[in-house]
């Protein structure tokens, strides 16, 4: 029974709203009190003298109270609050206007009512019940003293004012113990409010470490990737410059040219594009195993030849491979111009190579260390050069044997002539 009765006295909450539900949750168990004290007040009433008058006051506060809590349930929490507040201390002061004057114990229902106005509606409204207390008391005081009050219109006795007097310390009971209570459950949220920002603030720190790491992976991939695409680009851009150089270097070695007009082209566009200061070309003499300085760039004038392993131009020819000399001695080959001489910082000296044999060798000189690209350009435009200077012999050699074939074919028409007329003056004489 007390499970279907027992929903009627809890206090409604209002989904969404805590501040509603929270007023909702003092106003009920006050209504309900006080309506429960103000019929008892009632029937304590009728033993008094004047017990219509007072069961007339008491019942019009326990309908006050029983429509106060139907608005209650309606969701007009604040109007309740503030209606029955002021209610309150209209019947307080009609009490005290009736009842004993200030001197009644009933004059404690301010003190009541301005704690119920501090802790339903807030501060304002608590000062605004304060300053009507204060001015309702100041009231009855000077009609007492001027004789305008009738202290005696509603006399109660002594077990009735003992009554009043338990009813107004169970409500202030009452109200401290729901004051502590919303002053507890404001602390708990306070707290559970300050925990779940402790724990935000710790998502939030995870979060940011989590971001930064992010931030620092994303950065350290875009940098990789940004050092991939300039070593791509870069790679690209070498590939293009090495392309372009042996396709250049091809241009000025097309055609059928002699070994002289080869060697010049070959080592100028070799120094030009390897940035060299000096460089010279020297092509074998087979039958003499030697190389002779047949093209040269910036190079000095006087004609030069070398033996195989002879310097360091007829050392790269016996060993077959690429010498590279630094810290070259002062009397070096210079470097000439027209404001002074310089000493070269590396020398290359290079052996072409065309099907397992040495055709020649390139002598460069320059101011700085040749690059790794350089150096794999220069590789690749040897072997262009040694397969133009083999052509550029055979066809050397060819021409020789066809000179060489024309001279024996004149030699032998002469003495094929010289013949001739040797038998036509044989004929003669006999």
């Amino acid at each position: 029974m007390w499970n279907n009765i027992r929903p009627l006295f809890a206090p409604p909450i209002f989904e969404g709203d805590d501040d509603k539900t929270r007023v909702a949750g003092i106003m009920s168990p006050i209504l309900w009190v006080a309506t429960v004290c103000w019929f008892l007040a009632g029937i304590a009433s009728l033993f008094g003298s004047r017990a219509l008058l007072g069961a007339a006051i008491a019942g019009a506060l326990v309908l006050l109270g029983c429509t106060s809590l139907l608005l209650l349930r309606a969701g007009r929490v604040q109007l309740v609050a503030r209606a029955f507040t002021l209610a309150l201390w209209v019947a307080v002061t009609i009490q005290l206007l009736v009842s004993g004057g200030i001197a009644n114990p009933e004059t404690a229902g301010y003190i009541i009512l301005i704690l119920m106005a501090g802790l339903l509606s807030g501060t304002r409204i608590a000062l605004v019940f304060t300053g009507l207390s204060i001015a309702s008391a100041i009231g009855i005081f000077l009609a007492e003293q001027y004789g305008v009050l009738d202290v005696d219109i509603l006399p109660t006795s002594p077990l009735l004012e003992l009554g009043i007097v338990i009813v107004y310390f169970l409500l202030s009971a009452g109200l401290l113990k729901l004051a502590i209570d919303t002053l507890s459950a404001t602390l708990a949220r306070s707290r559970q409010a300050q925990q779940e920002l402790k724990n935000s603030n710790r998502e939030l720190q995870a979060i940011r470490d989590s971001l930064e790491v992010q931030v620092t992976e994303r950065t350290g991939k875009a940098e990789a990737a940004r050092q991939e695409a300039e070593a791509a680009n870069r790679a690209l851009q070498d590939q293009l410059w090495h392309v372009a150089g042996l396709s250049q270097l091809n241009e000025r070695m097309h055609g059928e040219q002699d070994v002289s007009a080869l060697a010049d082209a070959a080592i100028e566009h070799l120094c030009r594009y390897l940035d060299a200061q000096v460089g010279a070309l020297f092509v074998i003499e087979p039958l003499r195993k030697r190389l002779d300085m047949v093209g040269r760039y910036a190079y000095p004038s006087d004609t030069c030849s070398f033996d195989f392993g002879e310097g360091w131009v007829g050392q790269a020819a016996a060993d077959r491979s690429t010498l590279t000399i630094t810290d070259l001695p002062p009397d070096c080959v210079a470097i000439t111009s027209g404001l002074g001489d310089a000493v070269p910082n590396t020398i290359v000296a290079a052996p072409l190579l065309y099907e397992g044999h040495v055709v020649g060798v390139i002598e460069i000189g320059l101011l700085h260390d040749l690059t790794p690209v350089q150096s794999a350009f220069l590789q690749a435009a040897l072997e262009s050069i040694a397969s133009a200077f083999d052509s550029a012999q055979n066809r050397s050699r060819i021409q020789m044997l066809l000179e060489e074939s024309r001279q024996q074919a004149e030699e032998m028409r002469a003495i094929n002539e010289e013949l001739s007329a040797q038998a036509e003056r044989m004929r003669d004489d006999v």
